[in-house]
């Protein structure tokens, strides 16, 4: 059943988008013709000719989660790191959100995935290392990534804010 998860469902996605991706990639809107409405969802997010994404993505997510299992927990960490770091470098140099302040929240929030395994791969050093004060390099490392969560929202709402008036809403 796992094998049907992690490989049949981003199969079965992109062969699905596969097969309308002419008329995705003519649409004129985010959503596209109501032909679409079943699975704009998926691409909605993505430039005309970055149908493809919504695949990539889920695949990151399951990457993150369900296929990190067979592995022990530092090899987890190890291969989590990989897997985000790879999406980060390949989200920074493609972008393809349909609108440019979209890849700038993707891209905080891909630094956040970064940063947080980082910061687990810190504190298991720590504690395998038995440091001075481990808790406190924890309390330092949380108060962090609270910070970049912090920065996020105010990204987040910066972008509504000045989309709302130069930009193209639907």
């Amino acid at each position: 059943m796992v094998l049907v998860w992690v490989f049949g469902v981003p199969l079965a996605l992109f062969a699905l988008l596969r097969s309308k991706r002419r008329e995705i990639e003519t649409r004129n809107t985010r959503k596209g013709p109501d032909s679409l409405a079943t699975l704009s969802h998926f691409f909605r997010p993505y430039g005309r000719k970055q149908w493809y994404l919504a695949v990539v993505d889920i695949v990151r997510r399951l990457a993150l989660t369900s296929m990190l299992l067979p592995f022990t927990s530092a090899y987890q960490l190890l291969t989590a790191l990989a897997i985000a770091s790879l999406h980060l470098i390949y989200h920074q140099e493609h972008g393809g959100h349909w609108h440019g302040s979209s890849d700038y929240m993707a891209l905080a929030c891909d630094w956040l995935i970064v940063a947080s395994i980082g910061g687990l791969l810190f504190t298991s050093a720590a504690v395998a290392l038995a440091t001075d004060n481990p808790a406190e390099d924890a309390g330092l490392i949380s108060w962090g990534l609270i910070a970049w969560n912090m920065y996020i929202l105010g990204l987040a709402i910066y972008l509504v804010v000045t989309d709302g008036r130069g930009g193209t809403k639907e």
